[in-house]
């Protein structure tokens, strides 16, 4: 999957380009450019990718989570 694909993967989870932005280390702007098709570096392309997949699992717990009626996870220290 390309960066590209990755970011509009993520806004098509609602998580937004200041969101995405923010865990990468780049504006919203650059975001937006790489959304449009820019390439990024190969650095800030695997910021793209640690981004994608940490954000992803998060909607991936929040959706579970409301299918399920409940609003967090409890854990128990065994």
């Amino acid at each position: 999957m390309s960066p590209q694909q990755m970011i509009l993967s993520l806004l098509d989870k609602k998580i937004t380009q200041e969101q995405i932005a923010k865990y990468v280390g780049v504006d919203q702007s650059t975001i937006s450019r790489y959304a449009k098709g820019q390439n990024p570096t190969w650095h800030i392309a695997e910021k793209i990718k640690e981004a994608f997949e940490k954000l992803s699992k998060v909607e991936a717990t929040k959706t579970l989570l409301a299918r399920t009626g409940r609003a967090s996870i409890k854990t128990t220290n065994r």
